[in-house]
């Protein structure tokens, strides 16, 4: 838990916020302290966004301050934390290539496979075309 007094723009935190989440943590930054106002906010670095004010001390409500959940941390954690998130976010992009590869194949086959059928199905129309004009003119003779 993190005290009033070292909550300070700049401070490194790791938030929990498990009265909202279960198994939800992340790192993040403080980026404004307005104690007049009863407010902080942090930047998170799993959404990489701003939160909305967070109450310092503890609202009229009785809900406890988010502070109850935040330790400080060092950058060397948070250095790890995006570390992990870049290396899962590039295997979910190769993931993504690998399919996009396969549907791109399957394609091909599908298209060389139509295209064939485009080609037999003009020759029998062609075909049949001829057929119904020999008939036509066998007819009027």
């Amino acid at each position: 838990m993190i005290k009033n007094e070292e909550l300070v723009e700049g401070l490194l935190v790791q938030w929990t916020a498990e009265r909202y989440m279960r198994g939800w943590d992340c790192p993040c930054i403080v980026t404004e302290v307005n104690r007049e106002k009863n407010y902080f906010k942090v930047f998170t670095f799993d959404e990489y966004v701003e939160t909305g004010p967070l109450a310092i001390k503890r609202p009229a409500n009785n809900d406890p301050s988010s502070l109850t959940e935040m330790k400080i941390i060092s950058i060397n954690e948070i250095s790890t934390y995006v570390g992990n998130s870049a290396k899962e976010l590039k295997n979910e992009i190769t993931e993504h290539q690998n399919e996009l590869n396969e549907m791109l194949e399957e394609y091909s086959k599908l298209s060389k496979i139509f295209d064939g059928l485009y080609k037999d199905a003009q020759k029998e129309i062609n075909r049949l075309l001829k057929s119904i004009k020999k008939t036509t003119v066998i007819n009027i003779k």
